[in-house]
């Protein structure tokens, strides 16, 4: 058996259930946003991984095989009342891989952007504010493509430099879905704060009418703040949608 109406979130990158009235606590800030398809994970016993606990505080997906519980952006640990047991395929076979466990909070969250989203454990301690792939499988998912509303959203988090004097930048990464896959030219995109342009670009759509676009602002500039919500607006051939972007800095910017 199967579970469907899993998402991607497009604010931290998690896997989130869609299926209950409010949509969960995004380590980002606020809820949850769809930006994705619809996602099915099975249920059943198999050859692959299991464990994988749905919890009901933050509507995320998190790992249960360890001691440790990870952290959740609702507070404290995952709570895996009322959960099923769901079964993830290593990467083979048809479907969406490159989702990976984030050793950090237990979460599964999707790798395939250039930035890795927004954690839930850096709140609580120095350090990147995105999710870590390292110790992870290369997970496969079950993916359902659907047309419909164009939705914009995205997420700017601090990462600090490797090398001294490790000076944090900005990493500004925004998607979206639901764009025509008929009209020729590129989306325009503009990340705008009040009267402020922050960044903007050109990026094409993909085959479905997806699209991600990324910046990296070095140094942050000033008047960014944690907690901070710009606005994302994408256009192509007379259709026009945004979105918010949730802003989450660590260590302060300037």
């Amino acid at each position: 058996m199967t579970q469907d109406r899993w998402r991607f979130c497009s604010k931290c990158f998690g896997l989130w259930f869609s299926g209950n009235p409010d949509n969960g606590v995004c380590p980002a800030g606020g809820a949850h946003l769809a930006g994705s398809g619809n996602y099915s994970l099975q249920t059943d016993p198999g050859p692959d991984q299991d464990n994988w606990r749905w919890c009901h505080k933050c509507e995320g997906l998190y790992y249960n095989g360890n001691v440790a519980r990870g952290v959740c952006a609702a507070g404290g640990a995952h709570d895996v009342a009322g959960s099923g047991n769901y079964v993830l395929q290593f990467a083979a076979g048809a479907g969406q891989d490159n989702w990976r466990w984030c050793q950090q909070c237990q979460g599964l969250y999707f790798n395939g952007n250039p930035t890795n989203g927004v954690c839930p454990a850096w709140r609580g301690a120095p350090g990147d504010t995105q999710h870590t792939s390292a110790g992870s499988e290369n997970y496969t998912l079950s993916l359902t493509i659907e047309q419909g509303q164009p939705r914009v959203s995205g997420n700017a988090s601090a990462v600090l430099n490797p090398q001294p004097p490790l000076k944090p930048n900005l990493q500004i990464t925004v998607g979206g879905s639901g764009f025509p896959i008929n009209i020729s030219g590129h989306l325009d995109v503009a990340i705008v704060e009040g009267g402020r342009r922050i960044a903007s670009g050109k990026v094409d759509t993909n085959a479905v009418g997806e699209f991600n676009f990324s910046k990296t602002l070095e140094p942050i500039p000033p008047g960014v703040n944690d907690g901070d919500v710009w606005t994302a607006t994408a256009a192509i051939g007379g259709v026009t949608a945004s979105g918010d972007v949730f802003v989450a800095t660590f260590p302060p910017s300037p």
